[in-house]
């Protein structure tokens, strides 16, 4: 069966004891420093990727708030060129139709100034054309005065 021996029993044990000593002395102490700056190491790591994740958030968010500014700005001057592109189409068409009006209105007044004088022309053709038979008529029979009177009172006629 089993037989405890006290000498090999204390003997394992002071064995064992001097194990744990070195080992906690050499061994688990340099191991234990080592694993605190690997928690360190770690940590900071951690809090460095929550800082840069934080960073990152907010330049997205910058980049959103940028993007839709741009994109509010370009409706505003979208716009902006509309009114603008309306207003100059309406002051070029008024500006057209204010010069066709003072295009016809000169016309017109150019063909009645033409009529005026063509009828002018004709009343004097026609006037000289009539009074000119007659006058040959009335010489025998009418003294200078007396006709002189009669083709002013036919022009006053043929005038009006």
């Amino acid at each position: 069966m089993l037989e405890f021996e006290l000498g090999t029993m204390i003997y394992q044990l002071i064995a064992f004891l001097i194990l744990v000593f070195l080992i906690g002395r050499f061994a688990l102490k340099p191991l234990l420093e080592i694993m605190e700056k690997r928690k360190q190491t770690i940590a900071t790591d951690i809090h460095e990727a929550k800082d840069k994740h934080e960073q990152a958030d907010k330049y997205l968010q910058q980049q959103k708030e940028v993007l839709l500014s741009a994109r509010k700005e370009a409706k505003e001057i979208i716009a902006a060129a509309c009114i603008k592109k309306e207003a100059e189409a309406a002051t070029i068409l008024l500006e057209a139709r204010k010069t066709s009006d003072q295009l016809l209105s000169a016309a017109k007044a150019e063909i009645e100034k033409e009529k005026q004088l063509a009828i002018k022309q004709v009343r004097d053709k026609i006037g000289l054309l009539a009074v000119q038979p007659a006058s040959r008529v009335l010489e025998k029979e009418l003294d200078r005065k007396q006709h002189e009177r009669l083709i002013v009172r036919y022009l006053k006629q043929v005038r009006s």
